[in-house]
């Protein structure tokens, strides 16, 4: 075989999609919370929502995966919240040996908001750090994704 013919083989053979069966998961807690003007404390509304979703990885250029998961809280206030997490492999990352992770967090209800944070797999894992609240009468309502229970 010449240098060019086995040059040829390894590109057809790395441009092909290599999927991956492997899957991470995040695992952590949501609270729900609401932090009035003047205060250095926020009060919680719903706290340690369990938080599991799987997510698949890939070895595939392009490819992107996308899992959802919703918490709620109605009382005085009432809030949605829509964590959505994404796992990005780069079009032109080979092996996808640069894959990151997107948090986004949609918050309806009594008040509306949009977040969002990128993340490293170390960050991300086992579960990403965040927070996400809306100005809502004279304070803040609000939604912090965390590792450990709040009240353990």
């Amino acid at each position: 075989m010449t240098k060019t013919f086995k040059r040829c083989v390894l590109f057809l053979f790395l441009s092909l999609p290599l999927y991956s069966q492997e899957k991470g998961a995040i695992e952590g807690f949501a609270s729900l919370w609401f932090l009035a003007e003047g205060e250095s404390i926020a009060t919680p509304l719903k706290i340690d929502i369990p938080v599991l979703i799987e997510i698949p990885f890939s070895q595939s250029p392009g490819f992107v995966s996308v899992r959802k998961s919703s918490f709620s809280f109605e009382g005085e206030m009432k809030i949605q919240a829509e964590l959505s997490i994404f796992n990005i492999c780069e079009h032109n990352d080979i092996g996808c040996l640069k894959t990151y992770f997107l948090a986004q967090v949609k918050l309806s209800g009594d008040t509306q908001s949009f977040c969002g944070s990128y993340f490293g797999k170390e960050d991300f894992f086992p579960m990403p750090v965040f927070f996400c609240s809306a100005y809502y009468k004279k304070g803040f309502l609000g939604i912090t994704f965390h590792r450990k229970r709040f009240r353990e």
